[in-house]
């Protein structure tokens, strides 16, 4: 008979960790109700008087959304935001402004900020952009782990299967395929079958569904999928 104690703690999920939100603000008295605020809905928060102190933490941890005062007496949001986008730093960013300009709100938002709030606000407003924020990162960070999968996946490879399935990603038939590297078609199908199973796939569509991915991702470096390293 199985013991019921055992069999509920087994059953337990564990809770995801609390979005980490990061404030940037010249402003102690700022910083420190919104720290307050966050902390009272659960988030980690860390808290930043400068651009500077902000960049030395972000290279080793990255929050799921970065609440930045866009006027800072070292830096402002636009300057900040290109940086970020040079060192490949992906936390999403809410801009707080206490001197709004609609262009710079437009030129924010089209460089991928999350929302651009002018203060003061409203719990709710700061809130709910908060909340865009952290499910936009942890849909990138999915969407990460889903390619980084992918890519171990097709480092896998044979490097005749890596071309044939370059060959079946241009839309040939077996037949096709075969006849430009030379092989029979059974050899091909014995291929295709072989690249299904080291990427746990069933159907041709859903191989390919990751080759379109790792190679979007391989192009993005400057790499192939005929050609891992």
């Amino acid at each position: 008979m199985s013991n019921p104690q055992r069999r509920t703690k087994s059953s337990r999920t564990v809770a995801p960790a609390a979005p980490r939100v990061w404030i940037v603000d010249d402003n102690a008295d700022i910083r420190d109700s919104l720290s307050l605020l966050l902390r009272a809905e659960l988030f980690t928060v860390r808290a930043f008087s400068s651009a500077q102190a902000f960049f030395r933490a972000i290279e080793s941890t990255q929050p799921q959304c970065v609440l930045l005062d866009y006027d800072l007496p070292d830096s402002n949001g636009l300057d900040i935001q290109a940086q970020l986008q040079q060192k490949k730093l992906r936390s999403p960013i809410v801009f707080l402004s206490g001197n709004a300009d609609v262009r710079v709100a437009v030129e924010a938002m089209r460089q991928g900020a999350i929302d651009f709030i002018e203060k003061p606000c409203s719990n709710e407003r700061l809130l709910a952009g908060i909340t865009a924020a952290v499910r936009f990162a942890r849909a990138e960070q999915g969407h990460r782990a889903t390619a980084a999968r992918y890519l171990r996946a097709t480092r896998a490879l044979t490097p005749r299967e890596r071309e044939v399935l370059e060959a079946i990603g241009t839309g040939a038939r077996n037949k096709h395929v075969a006849a430009s590297l030379c092989i029979s078609p059974r050899t091909v199908e014995s291929h295709r079958e072989s690249i299904m199973r080291k990427f746990y796939v069933r159907t041709t569509a859903e191989m390919m569904r990751i080759y379109f991915v790792t190679k979007h991702v391989n192009g993005a470096q400057g790499q192939n999928v005929s050609a891992p390293t």
